[in-house]
């Protein structure tokens, strides 16, 4: 998936270079705020291979946003509920396992709380299955953390938000300690991530990546979010640990180590607890998966030569 900020698409030449690096970047679901297309008549946005184009227009040229659908994606739309704004659009369909609620958002400039608001409740009543919102949210997860600026600490960020309605930031999930921006403001001369993906948390484990690309002919950078949609998958069904690797003489002294080391480094007091608290939970599965996936290794090796000798001892 590509969600970007193009600031006008009405533009021969920036159209062109939206298909360009939606090809590059080989986009199954794109989706495009500020096209700045009017109700009565605007460009066609269709290319060859997306036929599906869902837009959401304006009655002047300002805010409007789009979703693009692959066809080989074979995106099975249920529900569209459109913004007569164009500041919203809710998606509703099924793609491969997966039964999607998509939400592509442009937020205003003020008050993009009480918007997002109302946006999530519109979209949580015809919901199903799994959430993901994607689009310019004007405003960041954490004003220390996702922006630069001397002002930057005293302007609410997204954090809270997120903890209350159960909401990720599926960057900040895959990349704990990366300081990287999706926009840059000439006026006040700072950088920010203030386009976003945000999963609920069933669907999390089915994001596998996300990313920010650079930014050319936009001011906005695209950013980019990775699902798996092939493999069956329970939303119900959480990991467990195996228990036995915490009270193992050698594998339990491993993941307080684990756990000590990334304290140390990633707790500057700069980093917001929630971010902080979220990170810290991959890090040590990564690590209890690592030990698990030895354990396992060497249990099988011991019954292996265990094996070979039983064999020497019935040959002789």
């Amino acid at each position: 998936m590509m969600s970007i900020n193009t600031k006008g698409l009405n533009s021969p030449y920036k159209r062109a270079s939206l298909w360009r690096d939606v090809c590059s970047s080989r986009t199954d679901i794109l989706c495009v705020q500020e096209t700045h297309f009017v109700h009565t008549k605007h460009p066609d946005l269709s290319r060859r291979g997306f036929s599906t184009i869902l837009l959401a227009n304006s009655s002047r040229k300002k805010a409007g946003v789009a979703i693009a659908l692959k066809d080989s994606l074979g995106f099975q739309i249920e529900e569209v509920l459109k913004d007569t704004e164009g500041r919203y659009i809710i998606l509703v369909g099924m793609v491969g396992s997966v039964t999607l609620t998509l939400v592509n958002v442009y937020a205003p400039n003020k008050s993009p709380i009480r918007f997002l608001n109302k946006i999530l409740k519109k979209a949580r009543s015809i919901q199903k299955r799994h959430l993901l919102i994607c689009g310019d949210f004007n405003i960041v997860p954490d004003r220390n953390f996702d922006s630069t600026g001397s002002n930057r600490s005293h302007a609410p960020g997204l954090g809270r938000w997120l903890r209350e309605n159960q909401l990720y930031d599926t960057f900040r999930c895959l990349n704990a300690n990366s300081r990287e921006y999706s926009f840059y403001s000439p006026r006040h001369k700072t950088f920010s991530r203030i386009d976003l993906f945000l999963s609920d948390r069933p669907l999390l484990p089915r994001i596998c990546k996300s990313t920010i690309g650079v930014t050319s002919w936009s001011d906005h950078a695209p950013i980019f979010c990775a699902i798996v949609k092939s493999q069956p998958f329970n939303s119900q069904r959480s990991w467990s640990n195996n228990v036995f690797l915490l009270r193992h003489r050698y594998y339990n002294p491993l993941t307080k180590a684990t756990i000590e080391e990334y304290f140390s480094f990633n707790d500057t007091g700069d980093i917001n607890t929630f971010t902080l608290w979220q990170a810290h939970k991959a890090t040590v599965r990564g690590g209890l998966l690592k030990q698990s996936s030895h354990f396992k290794k060497s249990r099988e090796t011991k019954l292996t030569n265990l094996l070979k000798e039983a064999a020497k001892l019935v040959a002789k």
